[in-house]
């Protein structure tokens, strides 16, 4: 977790004086002390001997520890070591080195020492740089001061808004407290505060005017805010109110809360309550209504279908009717009825038998094609099957008929929705439903010896529900791991018990990088993993400090064997 550096050096800014932290310990010990505890800064080491912290510098930085060693505050790029700023630190020089001021964590530091953010191009010897690193400081702390100046606005404004919103609140409360308070005798009292609550939600007084309960002033000023709504067609802003009122938005506001006939609309305008208004909103809404039923009148006339032939002329009407296919004459039978695939139109056979003929269903018959998709008088015309609304409910093609195979059910369905397809009121999910309803005679019977007989029987297919055998993993095989957690995986056996175990290793962010072909980098990656005594444990392969000792040669590049 970052720590935040304490920094003083404005004043200093102005006239480019020694920075605070050179002249006040306190504040250069905080300073310091700061750096040290920060994660992405961890300057150090305190005892220049402590050859663990060079270990870790190298480790951050993916380098040995002596190149790690020579990149220390003495060539950092923020190392202040310049004449002006050793007049401010008396002493600095040194045995083991000497002391300058670092720009970045505006404390005094060590040359010898160093920490994670150290930029190269140091240090800096010039007076004239020295001034351009203070005013670059500068220049960043007025930028954090106007950050937090816009920070303070923003939470004075949020203030200001949830303080308006409890007066707000507090007003809308006046008038059932006023109502409560001339209706009871006892205030406060439990009967009291209830009603006030009840009122609050709503629920009571209501459409109660405030008549001999608000005083002449404010009922003159209902009057005037009244008379400019009237004057403006039901509705005015506020700038129009208080012009017409001569009274101040203050006061209108509250008015306007405690009267029930003005309303604040959604959009900001003030909208007074008029019955003749509402009676002409009254007036539309039933004019809307009649044009509706005349229109839904006007649609089940068209829709009914047409019996007018068989009214005029009786059985002659019924066979004046062009009926099927051919010469043949009457009714059809909707239950046969398809698509022309040529010219789309809707094709059916005649509604009665030839001698001999038999069908899939008793005929349901109609005056024309086009009247088959009319509701009839019966409760089930036109009406899908609940096995075949429940498919379209669910999304699930009759492919995969939930009905089981074979049961007359099963075969009425495919039927039921092959009829609808061709009708155009089914549309199959998939081209193998398409081709199954187009191209398969699948729930079609014939009868032979009196006995239904179905034309195709869905079959099994057994290698389809062969179960494929799980395959192991690789063993032995690391890879990247493409789950949470560490940075490679690999699977092993266990020799005693034969099971398969999944070994993961190296640091997501950036673990088990280390610079393989430089023969310094392998040796401290070796003593650090303590890689020759992991070789040589008989079940090392079931490790993950193994793994990550032999990274180099599953993962690295041209990288000799071992280097342990």
């Amino acid at each position: 977790m970052p720590i935040k550096i304490i920094i003083k050096v404005k004043e200093a800014v102005k006239n480019l004086v020694c920075p605070p932290a050179t002249q006040d310990l306190e504040l250069n010990t905080k300073n310091r002390d700061a750096a040290i505890e920060s994660d992405h800064i961890q300057y150090g080491p305190m005892n220049l001997e402590d050859e663990a912290y060079w270990d870790k510098l190298a480790d951050h930085w993916k380098t040995t520890p002596d190149v790690a060693k020579e990149s220390n505050c003495s060539n950092c790029a923020a190392f202040d070591i310049s004449p002006r700023m050793k007049e401010c630190m008396p002493g600095s020089v040194q045995k083991d080195g000497e002391l300058g001021y670092c720009w970045m964590h505006h404390f005094k530091c060590h040359s010898a020492r160093t920490c994670y953010t150290w930029a190269a191009g140091g240090p800096i010897t010039d007076d004239k740089v020295s001034e351009e690193w203070q005013e670059k400081n500068k220049e960043s702390l007025d930028e954090k001061k106007k950050k937090k100046q816009q920070k303070g606005k923003k939470r004075a404004a949020k203030t200001a808004k949830r303080k308006k919103k409890k007066q707000t609140k507090a007003k809308k409360a006046d008038r059932c407290t006023r109502i409560a308070k001339r209706k009871y005798d006892v205030w406060p009292s439990a009967y009291a505060s209830g009603a006030v609550v009840k009122c609050r939600r709503g629920k009571i007084w209501k459409g109660l005017k405030e008549s001999g309960m608000i005083t002449e002033e404010e009922e003159n000023l209902v009057k005037k805010i009244t008379k400019v709504l009237r004057d403006e067609g039901g509705a005015a802003g506020m700038d129009a109110l208080v012009k017409g009122t001569k009274a101040s938005e203050e006061d209108i506001e509250d008015t306007i809360e405690d009267t029930e006939e003005l309303v604040v609309h959604t959009h900001g305008d003030i909208i007074h309550k008029d019955d003749s208004l509402n009676e002409k909103k009254k007036k539309k809404q039933q004019k809307g209504k009649r044009r509706a039923a005349k229109t839904a009148k006007r649609k089940k006339k068209k829709a009914k279908t047409d019996y007018s032939k068989e009214k005029k002329s009786g059985l002659h009407g019924w066979f004046s009717r062009q009926g099927g296919k051919g010469g043949s004459k009457g009714w059809v039978d909707c239950n046969t009825c398809r698509k022309d695939k040529k010219t789309g139109r809707k094709k059916c056979k005649s509604c009665g038998r030839q001698k001999g003929e038999k069908r899939a269903k008793y005929p349901s018959c109609r005056p024309t094609p086009s009247a088959c998709g009319t509701a009839g008088k019966g409760k089930k015309w036109g009406k899908k099957s609940e096995g075949l609304q429940m498919h379209i409910k669910e999304g699930v093609g009759v492919d995969r008929n939930l009905f089981r195979p074979g049961t007359a059910a099963f075969f009425a369905l495919f039927r039921e929705a092959r009829e609808l397809y061709l009708e155009g009121e089914y549309t199959p999910l998939s081209e193998y439903e398409k081709d199954l309803l187009e191209n398969s005679d699948l729930g079609e019977v014939v009868t032979i010896k009196g006995e239904k007989i179905p034309l195709e029987f869905p079959m099994l297919n057994e290698e389809v529900l062969d179960e494929k055998k799980k395959k192991d993993p690789p063993i032995g095989k690391p890879t990247k791991n493409s789950g949470s957690g560490k940075k490679y995986k690999v699977y092993v056996r266990n020799p005693k018990t034969g099971n398969i175990k999944k070994i993961t290793y190296g640091d997501s962010k950036g673990g088990l990088k280390g610079n393989w072909n430089n023969a310094e980098a392998r040796k401290s990656f070796a003593a650090r993993h303590s890689c020759a005594e992991k070789s040589k444990k008989s079940n090392r392969r079931l490790t993950a400090g193994y793994w990550s000792c032999r990274a180099h040669k599953d993962f690295g590049k041209n990288v000799p064997g071992r280097f342990w």
